[in-house]
C-alpha cells in the first residue's frame, strides 16, 4: 500500500512539474537541425484504413471522427480512440495505402498537432505511454513524412522530437505498469538512439531506458515466458516492443541487454502456445484473433524458433495438440488488479486445422459499457456458471474482484491422448461448491470428451447444506461454425466453414443451442451460436455432466 501511494503521489508531482513554465523552458533547449539515425519501420499498417484516413474519416475501434484541427479533443471519444490517435500509429497506416494524398494528409495532421498540442502540457497527449508511441512512429515514418515537398515540416519536427524525448526522460518511470512502461522505455529509447542530445542528458537517458526495461521485465515477463497480464494479444505486443527495442538498441552501437535477449527468446515460444490452426490468438483475458500474417512476422524477427510448451504453468495455461486439433485451456489465477483480466477460470478454445469450433467471446473495446462489462464475466467464457454468477466479481469496467484464488492442476498424456484435471474455488463462498473439470483429447485429436463436476465442499463454512443452485455449461461456437439440434435434442451436429463434421452429446444435463456474440477482431460484433447445459446441483451431492465433441463424417 506505501508503494502504491509513493507511486501515486510521484506521478501526481511530475504532472504538476509538466505545467511549469520553466519544465517547457527546459525541453524546448537546443533544438537540433538534423537527426542522428533514421530508422525504418519493420511492421505494416492497414491500407484499408490508411485509405480512410487519406479521406478525411480517422476511424479506430467502431468510433469515426473527421480529420480537421478539431480532431484532438473530439466529443465522445473512448479513451482506446484517443490513446490511438495521439500515438500517432495511423502513420502505418497511410503509408501503406500510399500515395502523395496519404502523405499530405500525415503531414498535415503532424502539423496540426505540432500546432496546436506541441509546445503545452495536455494530459491525454503527453502521457508517458502515449509519448513513446508517437516518439518511435514518428521517427520510423520520418523520412517518408520529409520526402520531397516536406520541407516546412522539418524544423519544428526535429525540434518536437527532441523536446518529447527529453520529457520522457523525466516521465518514463511515472508511465502505467506493464505495456505502458515498455511503450514509454521504447519510445525513449529511439529518442535517444536518434535525437542529438547534450551528452549529460544522452547518458542519463540511456541509462534510463536500461534501468527501467530492467525492472519492467523483471515485474512482468514469468519464468515460462508468459507476460503477467495473462492475455494473448498483450504478449504478442509486448514481444514486438521488445524487437522494436532491441533493435533500434542495435542501431545505437551499444549493447543490448541480456535481460532483453533473454524475454524475447522466452516470449516467442508462448505467442506460439496460444497460436490456432489459422495461425492467429485465443481468445483469452482482453485478447482478440489478431492478425496472422502480423503474428507470423513477429515472429520471424524474434530470431528465435523455439517451439511452445505443452504446460505453462507460471502463466496458468494448458496446450494440447493432437492430430489437426488445438486445445488451449485457461487454468490460472485471474489477475485482478489488472484492466486485461477476463472472468473465464477453466475455460478453454479448441480449434480443428484452420477451423475454430468453440471458442471465448472475445475482448469488447475498454470503454466501460454494458458490453464491455459482459464480455470480461464467465458467461461469455466456455466453461460453467453457477447462478447467473461470474467465478470471479466483476466490480466495474476495469476491475475484478473476489473470487477465484486457488486453481489446481494435473496433466497426463501418452500418445493415446492428454488428460487434464482442474479445478477452482470461485464458487465455495457463495455456494460452498467447487467446480472441476476434465477433459481428454485422444491421440487422434478427433475425440474431445469433457466432464464438469460440482462438488460440496466448505460447508462448514455455511453452517447448513448447501441449497439447490442452477448452472449452465456454455460452449460458445466461432460464427463460421453451423450448429443443429437432431435426434429430438440429445445432440448437436456441427459443420465447420472447412467442411468438417463433428457430433455433440451430454448426459447429465439438458442440451440447447442458442445464440452468442463473438468479438473476435477488435470492435466487431458477429453473432454466433453456443451449446447450453443445464440443470440444477443436488444438495448435498457432487452433481456431474459428462460430454463428448466427436469428428464424424457428413453425409454428401
Amino acid at each position: 500500500m506505501t508503494g502504491s501511494w509513493r507511486n501515486r503521489a510521484g506521478k501526481a508531482l511530475a504532472v504538476l512539474k509538466a505545467q511549469t513554465p520553466w519544465y517547457w523552458a527546459k525541453l524546448k533547449r537546443e533544438p537540433p537541425d538534423r537527426l542522428l539515425y533514421l530508422p525504418s519501420e519493420p511492421w505494416v499498417g492497414d491500407p484499408d484504413l490508411g485509405q480512410r484516413i487519406t479521406r478525411g474519416e480517422f476511424t479506430f475501434v467502431r468510433q469515426t471522427f473527421p480529420a480537421g484541427p478539431e480532431i484532438w479533443h473530439p466529443l465522445g471519444a473512448s479513451q482506446s480512440w484517443l490513446d490511438w490517435l495521439h500515438g500517432f500509429g495511423w502513420l502505418a497506416d497511410l503509408k501503406a495505402f500510399g500515395g502523395d494524398a496519404a502523405r499530405d494528409r500525415a503531414r498535415d495532421m503532424v502539423g496540426l498537432w505540432l500546432a496546436d498540442l506541441g509546445d503545452h502540457w495536455d494530459g491525454q497527449s503527453w502521457r508517458a505511454d502515449v509519448t513513446g508511441r508517437r516518439v518511435a512512429a514518428l521517427l520510423v515514418h520520418i523520412e517518408w513524412l520529409l520526402a520531397p515537398g516536406g520541407d516546412a515540416l522539418r524544423a519544428p519536427l526535429y525540434r518536437s522530437l527532441a523536446m518529447q524525448t527529453r520529457h520522457l526522460s523525466e516521465a518514463v518511470s511515472h508511465a502505467p505498469a506493464g505495456l505502458g512502461r515498455l511503450e514509454a522505455i521504447r519510445g525513449l529509447a529511439y529518442g535517444v538512439v536518434c535525437v542529438p542530445l547534450d551528452e549529460k542528458e544522452a547518458t542519463r537517458a540511456r541509462s534510463l531506458v536500461e534501468s527501467q526495461l530492467d525492472s519492467t521485465l523483471s515485474a512482468d515477463i514469468r519464468t515460462d515466458g508468459g507476460h503477467s497480464d495473462r492475455s494473448p494479444s498483450r504478449q504478442l505486443a509486448a514481444l514486438r516492443m521488445l524487437i522494436d527495442l532491441r533493435n533500434i538498441l542495435r542501431a545505437g552501437g551499444g549493447a543490448v541487454p541480456d535481460s532483453l535477449v533473454l524475454a524475447i527468446d522466452r516470449m516467442a515460444p508462448m505467442v506460439r502456445f496460444f497460436k490456432h490452426g489459422d495461425g492467429g490468438l485465443a481468445l483469452f483475458n482482453d485478447s482478440n484473433e489478431e492478425d496472422p500474417v502480423e503474428v507470423r512476422r513477429i515472429l520471424d524477427s524474434s530470431e528465435t524458433s523455439s517451439k511452445p510448451p505443452n504446460s505453462a504453468t507460471q502463466s496458468g495455461f494448458q496446450r494440447a495438440m493432437r492430430g489437426k486439433t488445438v486445445l488451449i485451456c485457461d487454468t490460472g489465477v485471474p489477475n485482478i488488479a489488472n484492466s486485461a483480466a477476463h472472468a473465464g477460470t477453466l475455460s478453454f478454445e479448441l480449434s480443428y486445422e484452420r477451423d475454430r469450433l468453440i471458442v471465448n467471446c472475445g475482448a469488447h473495446v475498454p470503454d466501460g459499457s454494458d458490453w464491455r462489462r459482459a464480455q470480461r464475466g464467465t458467461a461469455a467464457h466456455s466453461t460453467l456458471t453457477i447462478a447467473d454468477r461470474p467465478s470471479t466479481e466483476i466490480i466495474d469496467g476495469n476491475r475484478l474482484g473476489k473470487g477465484v484464488t486457488h486453481v489446481g492442476v494435473s496433466r497426463e498424456e501418452s500418445e493415446d491422448g492428454v488428460w487434464l484435471e482442474m479445478t477452482h474455488d470461485g464458487y465455495v463462498v457463495p455456494f460452498a461448491l467447487e467446480h472441476r473439470r476434465r477433459l481428454y483429447l485422444a491421440g487422434t485429436g478427433e475425440d474431445l470428451r469433457g466432464e464438469d463436476v460440482l462438488a460440496p465442499v466448505g460447508l462448514e463454512r455455511k453452517g447448513a447444506a448447501a441449497e439447490p443452485q442452477k448452472f449452465c455449461i456454455r460452449l460458445h461456437l466461432h460464427p463460421r461454425v453451423q450448429a443443429v439440434l437432431i435426434r429430438d435434442g440429445a445432440a448437436v451436429l456441427l459443420k465447420t466453414s472447412g467442411g468438417a463434421g463433428w457430433r455433440f452429446r451430454a448426459s447429465g444435463a439438458e442440451l440447447g443451442l442458442s445464440d452468442s456474440i463473438y468479438l473476435g477482431k477488435r470492435g466487431e460484433l458477429r453473432r454466433s451460436q453456443q451449446i447450453t447445459m443445464t440443470g440444477t446441483t443436488t444438495p448435498d451431492k457432487s452433481t456431474s455432466v459428462k460430454w463428448a465433441l466427436q469428428r464424424e463424417a457428413l453425409k454428401p
